[in-house]
């Protein structure tokens, strides 16, 4: 069980939250397996799983994990001490589903269309002070205390029974309870003062009677409290020879993938029989599972090798909501791995992109449910995958090709007509046949160069494509931002609506940019359906809002993060607009939305004078070559305070981050390679190929 204290959900409020409860039996973690919802049980409000039980009543909180083989079944109960109030919990935030129990064959004993909710909430437990349990999309236990302004979280008294043994080990609290055991970290805090944070220390307090107080230092009771970001770990990925990572997703039980090109040999896992257990080429594409226990540490559970005997590599990586693996990338294999329904069985010529599905819950050759190539004569380079609620695969790029497989007289732009043109394709690895696997493929440029770096789709399958044109006359829709170039090097954006033929298709594009270079390299959608787009400009002059963090040009290239909603019209469409940097160069290559909806960039900086703020890595006295950097961006928060944190961690080489994630606990991932031998690692997880040879990087912080 892990403990945080973190800003609450207004400002002024103070919340200690205990996160992600697990219990240990015989020395093996077991973590509860509760929906991501309650359900009312008389005055009760109940969480069930298979793996455990949740109850929170008027007498307190009841947790019951699973018991080891032949062992009784425990029950852990907290309740509060101190002259705390506790009524029936309320129920909050009413969800859409339902829950039906059709049990026995007394009718008169079924419920049906039970509604579900988000929390169970005790209000004013102590003044001031509301008790909430919550359990996540990931299926874990959590609960905080929310603090108001003026109220005193000294008064707080969480009581265990007496047959618990509670203890401290190195600031970790530990609650034993015959053989099952729950862990609480030590909490870091801080708040702001005058646009600083100000860390402010805490700790667990046993008092008599099996009571738990914290101790929270002096602090400013107008401001909030907040979680500090914390590097909990860090490790190269790699063995003797060149490994490279690409990009990272996150599926739903919080395990990490990631892909990207193999050199060495790697040993996968005993537990899961892999697609190809040995590498075929020079350098293969893989494709590879990392589990984190309750510390935060990444386990290595599944790997696999996929490719041919020439050079392959992933590029992008894509997890849906039944948990299928997505991968597309480039291949120059005449022999790459086919499966499925596949649309495309040879190559064309040149390098080839290669899209393929990959179901985790199938072993070995099963485990590849669809696999082709996708391309033409020439060379595809695919840059960025998205897939949509059918399962369909919408991927972007850019090729020299003159013609694409699947680009008919339907689709949007059928040919060439720059050279270099970007490219956007759907496959339907559902379908019940190779020709209905391929969707569609078009062409989406002018008369220079174009090149589609990110990709998002909405519900009803829409795709939204940006990167960056030098073409003076690249197709432009609707009523756009920017409607002529303003240098030979543009971001664009574009909507493309495939249920509409032809030229219809595209139902938005617009240039966006400043009097120099600028490129769009990363994008997200939020829930209210805007783009958030991060890329790399050169321009003293693009395009900024008066609420910017930073609105002077660095110097040599900068970071910029913008926020577009296309609902609107015109220049209506961009909301926020900021440039991040400084001196030297500073390039992002991921962008997130974490949990808190903030955007949080990274890619590799040379700026000596890179904006940093509380970074959750170990300070660097000087910049070498390249290095990692990592922001968090709230616009809401305005200047100065729009940056929550930003860091830089490298070596004495070069580093760069090529991906981030994040999960639904609020932790972000952040993938990259790196030559420098000494980055500051997990113990046992130092670099295997030695000085200047690529090595991947996983990162993890919490926020």
């Amino acid at each position: 069980m892990s403990f945080s204290l973190h800003r609450g959900p207004a400002l002024g409020l103070l919340v200690l939250g205990l996160t992600g409860v697990t219990a240990q039996a015989a020395s093996r973690e077991v973590a509860p397996a509760l929906p991501a919802w309650f359900e009312k049980s008389g005055d009760a409000m109940v969480a069930r799983g298979s793996r455990g039980a949740l109850r929170v009543d008027s007498a307190g909180a009841h947790f019951t994990p699973p018991a080891p083989e032949g062992a009784k079944a425990r029950t852990f109960r907290l309740t509060l001490a101190g002259g705390a109030q506790l009524h029936g919990p309320a129920a909050v935030g009413p969800k859409v589903a339902r829950t039906s129990y059709f049990v026995g064959r007394n009718r008169s004993e079924w419920r049906a269309g039970l509604p579900q909710f988000e929390k169970a909430q005790y209000r004013d437990v102590y003044p001031g002070i509301d008790w909430v349990f919550y359990t996540t999309a990931a299926k874990r236990l959590e609960y905080d205390f929310v603090v108001q302004p003026g109220a005193d979280p000294n008064a707080i008294r969480v009581k265990f029974d007496p047959s618990v043994k509670l203890s401290l080990e190195q600031g970790t609290l530990v609650a034993r309870l015959g053989e099952s055991e729950l862990r609480q970290p030590e909490p870091l805090i801080y708040q702001r003062e005058n646009g600083q944070l100000k860390t402010i220390a805490g700790a667990y307090r046993i008092l008599p009677g099996n009571e738990i107080a914290f101790e929270v230092s002096d602090f400013d009771r107008s401001k909030p409290l907040v979680i500090d970001p914390v590097l909990t770990y860090s490790a190269y990925f790699g063995g003797g020879n060149e490994d490279r990572i690409n990009a990272i997703a996150v599926d739903s039980q919080g395990n990490l993938w990631a892909t990207g090109s193999a050199g060495s040999e790697f040993t996968p896992p005993q537990a899961e029989e892999p697609y190809r257990g040995t590498r075929v080429g020079a350098g293969d594409a893989f494709i590879a599972r990392f589990t984190p226990n309750e510390e935060g540490k990444l386990a290595l559970t599944l790997f696999t090798y996929l490719g041919g005997a020439a050079i392959d590599e992933g590029n992008a990586i894509a997890v849906d909501s039944q948990d299928r693996v997505y991968v597309v990338g480039t291949t120059a294999s005449n022999d790459f791995p086919l499966a499925g329904n596949a649309h495309q069985t040879t190559p064309a010529g040149g390098w080839e992109t290669f899209v393929s599905r990959f179901d985790p819950q199938s072993a070995g050759a099963e485990s590849l449910f669809y696999s082709s190539y996708q391309g033409g004569p020439k060379d595809e380079y695919v840059q960025a995958i998205a897939v949509d609620a059918t399962g369909a695969v919408h991927f972007c790029g850019f090729t020299d090709s003159g013609e694409l497989g699947g680009a008919t007289e339907a689709v949007l732009q059928r040919s060439n007509r720059g050279g270099i043109d970007a490219f956007y394709a759907r496959v339907q690895p559902n379908a019940p046949s190779a020709s209905a696997a391929r969707e569609y493929a078009t062409f989406l440029g002018g008369n220079g160069t174009d090149s589609a770096n990110a990709i998002v789709v909405d519900s009803d399958g829409v795709a939204y494509l940006t990167g960056y044109t030098t073409s003076d006359d690249f197709p432009i829709a609707g009523l756009p931002y920017q409607d002529a170039p303003r240098s030979r090097g543009e971001i664009m954006l574009a909507r493309i609506d495939t249920r509409r033929a032809g030229l219809d298709a595209l139902t938005y594009s617009s240039y966006i940019g400043g009097g120099q270079l600028d490129v769009a390299t990363a994008m997200a959608r939020d829930a209210q359906g805007r783009l958030w787009i991060t890329g790399y400009t050169r321009s003293n002059d693009i395009p900024t809002t008066p609420d910017n963090y930073q609105g002077v040009y660095g110097g040599d290239t900068d970071a910029f993060l913008m926020q577009i909603d296309l609902t609107r019209e015109g220049f209506d469409i961009l909301r926020y607009s900021t440039m991040f940097g400084g001196r030297g160069a500073d390039v992002p290559y991921g962008i997130t939305l974490d949990r808190a909806g903030r955007a949080v960039i990274a890619g590799y900086t040379l700026s000596e004078d890179l904006p940093l703020k509380d970074s959750p890595f170990p300070p660097k006295t000087s910049i070498n070559l390249a290095e990692i950097f990592v922001a968090a961006i709230e616009p809401a928060l305005g200047f100065p305070n729009a940056v929550v944190f930003s860091g830089i961690y490298g070596g004495t080489l070069t580093d760069m981050a090529t991906g981030i994630a994040s999960d639904a606990r609020g932790n972000i991932y952040v993938a990259g390679n790196s030559v420098s031998p000494n980055l500051a690692v997990e113990e046992g997880n130092g670099k295997q190929n030695g000085a200047g040879v690529a090595s991947g990087v996983l990162l993890r912080i919490r926020p």
